[in-house]
């Protein structure tokens, strides 16, 4: 993980007796590649009305697994990662869509049952290239949590016999992905459908995306894409 957090550059409140810091990094690998040279500026429409243009990844014959949520008003495509774990899309029909009621179902149980009625198909795919980074201070959404005892009576008492409390709490976190992919061909178990139509899928909208532990059905990461450049 070296140099791709930051350090911080910030002291040390007064007040604080304890700071708990949390780090996290992921990068992902996609099974199959993007070509390189397919990566190509492109618009991004942020609203009806405001377009930026960025790096898009495109796959003129990707295989994915894919579905249509009407309930949710959205385009739902799941693409595999290494190492157990694979990326689905949610991709309103609308740029305008509010992408809150979404946001609202993403439970372990809701993506269960999306990801058995997902169908493997193939489909003209573009997809952003992606960097992000948090950094900030996580103190009230911890105490929301139910987690104020470790505020107001936690046991410390293996690491100092001081009466002391957890005071503030930061969390640092970067996610990418790119062009990166183990190697060149689908999957051997990837059998697309046959479909009288093309399909495509233009993640050139705000999205949603979750990251998810294929053996374990864990949601291990779930982001909100509004403007993609240099997040």
């Amino acid at each position: 993980m070296k140099g791709k957090i930051a350090r911080s550059t910030q002291e040390i409140p007064s007040g604080v007796s304890i700071l708990l810091l949390g780090v996290a990094h992921f990068k992902g690998q996609w099974v199959t590649k993007f070509d390189s040279r397919k990566t190509s500026l492109q618009d991004f429409h942020l609203d009806e009305e405001r377009t930026v243009r960025v790096p898009m990844m495109s796959d003129p014959k990707a295989i994915l697994r894919y579905g249509l949520d009407s309930d949710l008003n959205c385009k739902i495509a799941q693409l595999p990662l290494t190492g157990s774990m694979s990326i689905i899309f949610f991709l309103p029909l609308k740029v305008t869509q509010n992408l809150t009621m979404i946001e609202e179902s993403l439970t372990s149980e809701f993506i269960h049952d999306i990801d058995r009625e997902l169908k493997t198909i193939q489909a003209v795919l573009t997809i952003p290239k992606l960097k992000l980074s948090y950094e900030g201070e996580v103190t009230k959404s911890l105490q929301e949590m139910k987690l104020q005892s470790l505020f107001d009576s936690p046991d410390f008492s293996k690491i100092t016999g001081k009466p002391i409390k957890l005071t503030q709490v930061e969390h640092r976190s970067g996610f990418e992905w790119n062009e990166d992919g183990a190697g060149t061909a689908p999957s051997p178990g990837l059998q697309p459908a046959h479909l009288t139509f093309p399909l495509d899928y233009h993640l050139n909208q705000p999205f949603i995306f979750v990251l998810r532990d294929t053996d374990t059905g864990a949601l291990l990461f779930i982001g909100k894409i509004l403007d993609p450049r240099g997040i």
